[in-house]
């Protein structure tokens, strides 16, 4: 635009210096309309060619500049040589800091080495990488940026600038809603879905090792009347007490998850019913418990059901009523 304003006032003040020397009588053949048109872009050009415009290369300096996006570049050995802002802000580090630094140290340690080989084999062949990293801030805190990278050629050696958007807060959201989807949200124990999941793979399991596969069904005793005298509030208190006893004596490749209510699932794989019979045992310890929330004390109790594998159902659905059966059975005993 600018350019366009200048050549039109270069033969805007032509034309004037013309008409004042024809009324004197004077022809200047060189500045006839043809010769006016070349010498204005012949100016227009040498104002480009010497930067006295604004450039392509201004314009990629300003995006550099105020990109959101983190930009860096960097040699063949992975070094900082140049990096945005916004960079530098989501590091928290000043650019002196950051240049001459190689960007694995800036990776979190498991993710360093393999960006390091995939690094190799793609910046030797030109290919574009497109990879999720996880960097270490300056408090310590992990960050999540999508990088994607480019080649280009600065005194014929290849150097790659990387653009790194921060996808922290996003992936953070992405995990709580795939947590959410398999876990019960007051408790954090599996919900049913996780549990149906786990059964079909720990069934398989127990098959090609010749172990047993027992489901324990567990239901809080007398649950509702502290629900119905001290509030919900205190009823939910109650639960995730009971949800870390639980998960105090799980064995190791064993699964627990809340049903729904005050009731538990939980998956136990052993060599023989003694076993199973031991972990019942443990549960027992842990959940009969005297606690006291707000003031208020609470004798917590659990009746126990349980279903195995093969013997008492093929499928999980049968299993669970067996158990609810058995647990139930426990319930009247008692009473």
């Amino acid at each position: 635009m600018k350019s366009i304003l200048i050549i039109l006032l270069i033969i805007i003040i032509t034309f004037v210096v013309v008409y004042i020397a024809s009324i004197y009588g004077l022809y200047l053949s060189f500045l006839s309309p043809f010769g006016i048109l070349l010498f204005a872009f012949t100016i227009r050009y040498a104002m480009v060619g010497f930067d006295f415009l604004v450039t392509s290369d201004h314009k990629y300096k300003l995006l550099f500049n105020i990109s959101s996006n983190g930009i860096i570049l960097i040699n063949n050995k992975g070094v900082i040589l140049e990096a945005n802002p916004s960079f530098c802000n989501m590091i928290g580090k000043e650019r002196e800091v950051l240049l001459q630094k190689n960007i694995v140290s800036l990776l979190k340690a498991y993710d360093g080495e393999k960006y390091i080989s995939s690094f190799t084999e793609f910046f030797h062949s030109s290919i574009p990488i497109n990879k999720i990293l996880f960097l270490k801030r300056e408090n310590g805190k992990a960050l999540i940026l999508e990088m994607k990278s480019n080649y280009m050629e600065l005194e014929d050696k290849q150097h790659a600038y990387l653009i790194l958007r921060d996808i922290t807060i996003k992936k953070q959201n992405e995990d709580k809603l795939q947590f959410l989807a398999y876990h019960d949200p007051l408790t954090e124990l599996g919900n049913r879905r996780l549990f149906y999941d786990r059964f079909h793979e720990m069934n398989n399991k127990v098959k090609d090792e010749d172990s047993l596969l027992a489901v324990v069904l567990m239901d809080l005793d007398k649950f509702k009347s502290i629900n119905d005298r001290f509030g919900h509030a205190t009823g939910d208190l109650v639960l995730q007490h009971v949800a870390n006893q639980i998960l105090r004596c799980l064995p190791e490749h064993s699964h627990a998850s809340r049903m729904g209510g005050d009731e538990f699932a939980i998956l136990i794989m052993a060599n023989d019913e003694k076993g199973i019979e031991d972990f019942v045992n443990v549960l027992h310890h842990h959940i009969h418990d005297r606690i006291t929330i707000n003031g208020n004390e609470h004798n917590i109790a659990g009746s126990v059901g349980i279903s195995i594998a093969g013997r008492d159902g093929k499928d999980v659905d049968s299993l669970l009523k067996h158990a609810d059966k058995a647990m139930y059975k426990v319930k009247e005993e008692r009473k």
